[in-house]
């Protein structure tokens, strides 16, 4: 869904992605999202906070902090 993509497409978009965040970008959904359900779960909780399908800039803003928070 177009919501999942968001917190890769919104730096891009914005020509904000920095190689550091894309390098995390990468890994975290690489090593992380796909072994372990509970860390997707929290990345899906994220983008529909209050649950609603409407995908903002403060939803992105949370996962991209969640993204930082994994080495």
């Amino acid at each position: 869904s177009k919501s999942r993509i968001a917190p890769i497409w919104k730096p891009i978009c914005e020509g904000t992605l920095t190689t550091e965040f894309r390098n995390k970008i990468i890994r975290f959904y690489n090593d992380y999202a796909v072994n372990n359900p509970d860390v997707t779960d929290e990345y899906i909780r994220l983008l529909t906070k209050n649950g609603d399908n409407h995908t903002n800039a403060s939803k992105i803003d949370a996962v991209h902090k969640y993204i930082n928070t994994f080495d």
